[in-house]
């Protein structure tokens, strides 16, 4: 089998850091295949740690800028490199059962590099495609982003990258207007630009180019039709493919997670709310009643899907479903029926109270009235009985038997006969 290209990202020494498991850019399936190695002790810091620091660097990074330019707007951008060559990319696709699906391909090492700049709130995107990367191409690519963007002109500009080689200095020569902010080691998740690669990658997947120049005319018309399509933009992009991606800056430019879903609020009236206040915060209300009817305060103060899901830890369709529960049932339901569970669905019940009511008046009868010559009522005679009177149609003696078992009252335990036993013996010594 063919060895992965390159190092952890293409998956040959895709690690587990921290006490995470590994990213998805090489992947579990690559490190079975290819060399896999353990991974190292937890650290004591946490990945959590991680996105602290960044944050805290980005709001430092940005007071700093706007202190040195309060006439200008200062925004955060998201940069990156993404490698694509003339090894196929392959994906899942559909086939007939038993029949194994058959790409064309043929493994080549060269490819190019292609580099994005996103801002995750606009959407605004610049690209670049190279046959490769190094410090005087970062440092080209930084001054034409510079000079098309207007930073230092028109805007300050915050770049979030990456710790590669040629994104650090030394001999890294930085632009006036842009300010550079890195991410921790082996942090992918925290980079939001990485998102963008599959969108990237779908009209390459399962084809075969057999020079780098059609590779280039692919992918460069690919760049043109992610920077002119409104909805295939950066923050649309983000939205439908990465609804679990983690962002770390919140004041100025980048948000802490995107929403996966863009849901009404839902409208209450006085009286309603009350009742779901009193609901949530009573000690006698169930849990799952409380949950539900905090779920839908959360959804009346604005809250969507994903972030009221984020806050109570449970599944987005949980949320989803007590929302769409409330919105069809509340102007005709009483509010605990709406927040109470659905009917289980099973087969009707066949036989009705009334005729459970009568097996029992039957059993509570001598068998002797009926004309039978036994002094004990058995589950087959009752069961005979019950249809030869008309009570139902048919049953069997297990079900008379459940019947019996349910309807029989409850008897004092054991100890508390003994305790009155004893008790009416003394009465009855001191009389």
């Amino acid at each position: 089998m063919d060895q992965f290209e390159g190092g952890g990202l293409d998956g040959r020494r895709t690690r587990a850091c921290r006490g995470l498991p590994p990213t998805g850019l090489g992947g579990a399936e690559g490190d079975r295949r290819v060399g896999a190695q353990a991974p190292p002790a937890p650290s004591c810091l946490g990945h959590a740690g991680g996105a602290r620091g960044v944050s805290k660097r980005l709001e430092q990074a940005v007071a700093e800028e706007r202190a040195k330019h309060p006439d200008k707007p200062i925004e955060v951008w998201a940069p990156d490199e993404h490698r694509i060559g003339l090894r196929p990319i392959l994906r899942r696709v559909w086939a007939p059962k038993g029949e194994r699906p058959i790409a064309l391909g043929h493994h080549r090492s060269k490819g190019l590099s292609v580099t994005a700049f996103g801002q995750p709130i606009s959407g605004e995107t610049f690209w670049s495609v190279l046959n490769g990367v190094s410090k005087p191409f970062c440092a080209a690519l930084l001054a034409l982003f510079a000079r098309e963007a207007g930073a230092g002109r028109e805007r300050i500009v915050v770049l979030g990258l990456d710790n590669a080689g040629w994104h650090t200095a030394p001999n890294l020569v930085v632009p006036d207007g842009i300010r550079l902010v890195y991410l921790p080691r082996y942090s992918p998740e925290l980079q939001p630009a990485e998102h963008l690669w599959p969108v990237l990658d779908e009209p390459l997947a399962h084809r075969s180019f057999g020079t780098l120049a059609e590779l280039e005319q692919v992918v460069t018309e690919r760049c043109r039709i992610l920077t002119r399509s409104p909805e295939r933009r950066l923050g649309l992009a983000w939205q439908a493919r990465a609804s679990r991606i983690r962002c770390v800056w919140h004041d100025g430019s980048w948000e802490v997670s995107m929403p996966g879903r863009l849901a009404a609020p839902i409208p209450l009236s006085a009286d309603d709310k009350a009742q779901l206040e009193h609901l949530m915060r009573a000690r006698s209300t169930p849990r799952q009643l409380a949950l539900r009817a905090r779920i839908i305060l959360l959804a009346h103060a604005g809250l969507g899907v994903t972030e009221a899901a984020q806050r109570l830890g449970v599944w987005r369709k949980t949320v989803s479903t007590w929302r769409r529960r409330w919105l069809a049932h509340r102007p005709a339901q009483g509010l605990a029926k709406t927040l109470s569970d659905a009917p289980r669905p099973g087969a009707p019940a066949s036989i009705t109270p009334e005729q459970i009511c009568a097996i029992v008046a039957l059993a509570c009868e001598p068998p002797s009235a009926s004309g039978l010559p036994i002094t004990h009522w058995s589950q087959s005679e009752l069961a005979r009985q019950a249809v030869r009177r008309g009570v139902v149609a048919t049953i069997s003696q297990r079900s008379v038997g459940r019947i019996l078992k349910r309807s029989r009252p409850p008897a004092a335990p054991g100890p508390d006969v003994a305790h009155a036993q004893a008790r009416s013996a003394v009465r009855g010594q001191v009389h």
